[in-house]
């Protein structure tokens, strides 16, 4: 859903990484774009949102993501998900260029 419509947070170390790299650009399965740059924003974060359907690799996106003036592909990529699976995807593991972060948040 929206992150706009109820109670949302954002992990402070994620923020912290967000804030302090010029192009980030977010690969999400949920398809509130807008919604979600515009609370991100309001946390000090400028982002890029990258909605992909339910089917649809992450990794695919993640792989083809250019940098800020569309010219050349980003040099280097950190992927951080909360799910193993994402983590798995073959185009994924064989990016030089993708390096990859399994997500937990501190209980």
């Amino acid at each position: 859903g929206s992150p706009l419509v109820g109670n949302h947070s954002v992990d402070p170390d994620l923020l912290t990484v967000v804030c302090t790299h010029p192009d980030v650009q977010i690969v999400t399965r949920n398809q509130h774009k807008a919604d979600i740059e515009s609370f991100l924003l309001s946390r000090g974060a400028r982002v890029t949102v990258n909605c992909v359907g339910k089917k649809e690799s992450k990794a695919k996106v993640v792989c083809r993501l250019r940098t800020d003036d569309g010219s050349n592909q980003a040099d280097n990529i950190l992927f951080v998900d909360d799910d193993i699976r994402e983590h798995a995807d073959q185009d994924l593991r064989r990016s030089e260029r993708v390096h990859q972060v399994l997500f937990t948040r501190a209980t």
